[in-house]
């Protein structure tokens, strides 16, 4: 950049939703630049600013997030003198994580946490978007636990808005791990808008129950909108990562006694879970489910007292494995 004697060069500077530092720096080739920033809104100048560095060569500012002054997710004015005389420069910005942060579909491997300590990592998310997240842990060894939230930096068992808590000991689908050989949250769009108004970071918790080497990744979820099924008709579909969703809809009339939904692996293993209300379940809020290792069937008898007639049951097939290629069916039983 250039700027003449006594005249300012402005820039803005869009800060992180995260704790982190920044810096900026300004070099000159030729001439005495000075460095002025505001964090009110205002273009600084030389009565009027937040952060200045004035001295002769090059200057420098870094701005902590502890800085009572600071702001996350809000704009700085950056402005450039031409102190003494014109002066021409190389400005640049930096940023300073505090967490190591995941870029959605790179895993991080080998991850090595001690037992009864936590390792942790964040991912920025786009609360405008129509897209779910899922973050998952793949145990190599050991046993680890998975904690996310919004608020809090650093999530842990007493301090998170979703956790997955496997055992690796336990071969129940209620106790053992949430996905095969390692744990996932899932967090529907629905879910993230609540917390994110615009982009915004999700924190990651890692917790060792036995001392262990894990693989972590974030993923974002296509359109989360359920798929309506047709009497009869099947619906082929394939689910990419181990913890994912789809999602679908079917309306049952009065002329039904009962009606199958079936789901049918060609690759991977998929499980499945029915409500009647107006919640899509996931694997802790169903009211029927089947979780077996070779295709699933839930038959719903319309005497049920969680039955509903006429009414649209919701539907949610969930990847136990990564790469599930299956189809599902949902077929009435007439009276």
């Amino acid at each position: 950049g250039a700027t003449l004697h006594s005249q300012f060069q402005y820039y803005e500077v869009w800060t992180p939703p995260g704790a982190d530092a920044i810096e900026i720096s300004v070099t000159p080739s030729f001439g005495n630049p000075d460095l002025f920033i505001s964090s009110n809104e205002l273009l600084p100048s030389q009565m009027y600013y937040t952060w200045t560095s004035e001295t002769s060569g090059s200057e420098s500012l870094r701005i902590d997030a502890a800085d009572p002054k600071a702001c996350r997710s809000c704009r700085y004015y950056v402005g450039v003198l031409g102190a003494a005389s014109s002066t021409a420069y190389t400005i640049q910005y930096t940023l300073t994580d505090t967490l190591p942060t995941l870029q959605a579909g790179l895993p991080m491997p080998a991850i090595e946490v001690k037992a009864g300590e936590y390792r942790y990592y964040r991912c920025y998310i786009d609360g405008h978007g129509t897209s779910g997240v899922t973050i998952a842990i793949t145990i190599a060894s050991g046993d680890a636990d998975l904690y996310v939230s919004f608020v809090n930096e650093h999530p842990t068992k007493q301090q998170n808005q979703f956790e997955a808590e496997g055992r690796m000991s336990c071969n129940s689908v209620d106790c053992g791990n949430s996905i095969k050989q390692g744990d996932a949250i899932h967090i529907s769009a629905s879910d993230v808008s609540k917390f994110c108004n615009g982009p915004c970071l999700a924190y990651i918790g890692v917790y060792g129950a036995l001392e262990s080497t894990v693989s972590l990744l974030m993923t974002l979820d296509d359109d989360e909108a359920p798929v309506p099924l047709s009497d009869g008709v099947s619906q082929l579909a394939v689910l990419t990562h181990a913890g994912d969703y789809d999602f679908y809809t079917f309306s049952v009339g009065q002329s039904a006694e009962a009606f199958d939904v079936t789901v049918t692996p060609s690759s991977g293993d998929p499980d499945l879970y029915l409500t009647s209300n107006a919640s899509f379940p996931d694997r802790y809020n169903w009211e029927w489910r089947s979780t077996g290792a070779a295709g699933e069937v839930v038959r719903v008898t319309l005497t049920d007292p969680d039955a509903c007639v006429p009414c649209t049951y919701r539907i949610a097939v969930y990847a136990w494995t990564p790469n599930v290629r299956y189809s599902v069916t949902a077929t009435s039983v007439k009276g």
